[in-house]
């Protein structure tokens, strides 16, 4: 399952309407912050929507197997392997590295920044991480882009 994430400005007031006829209505801080949303296809599998539910940047692997109510990890990562077709590592870690390309390319937050709210030990970690999965450095990623 795939996410699409969106950046949008000045937005005071956001009215979602699902397929199901469903609405929710978004409207944004005093504190004026970035908000970043993630618009996750509906899961009707009680896995699959534990595992989304629980997930959250930085965790680990055995952190959501233990969200998730499993006391055996080696179970966790069998469940997690048939709904999902990837082990658990490299899902956290693609999605982990979706939200943080999310934030690169559509904030001017320092590396430092984007590093620690990720938990990533340094900034080079991160500048690591992101080159292996995207073939670019973050900062060679945003001037490409046109946003540095």
């Amino acid at each position: 399952m795939n996410y699409r994430s969106f950046l949008a400005q000045d937005v005071r007031h956001l009215e979602v309407k699902f397929k199901d006829g469903t609405k929710t209505n978004l409207k944004t801080s005093s504190n004026n912050k970035i908000v970043v949303m993630k618009v996750l296809p509906r899961a009707k599998n009680p896995f699959v929507v534990s595992v989304y539910e629980n997930y959250s940047n930085g965790i680990t692997a055995a952190e959501l197997a233990e969200k998730c109510g499993y006391e055996c990890f080696r179970t966790f990562q069998r469940h997690f392997k048939k709904h999902f077709g990837d082990t658990t590592y490299n899902w956290i870690f693609r999605t982990k590295m979706e939200d943080v390309s999310s934030l690169v390319l559509n904030t001017d937050l320092q590396m430092s920044e984007i590093a620690k709210k990720f938990k990533f030990k340094s900034p080079a970690h991160l500048t690591n991480a992101y080159k292996r999965q995207f073939g670019v450095c973050p900062q060679k990623h945003r001037e490409q882009e046109g946003l540095s």
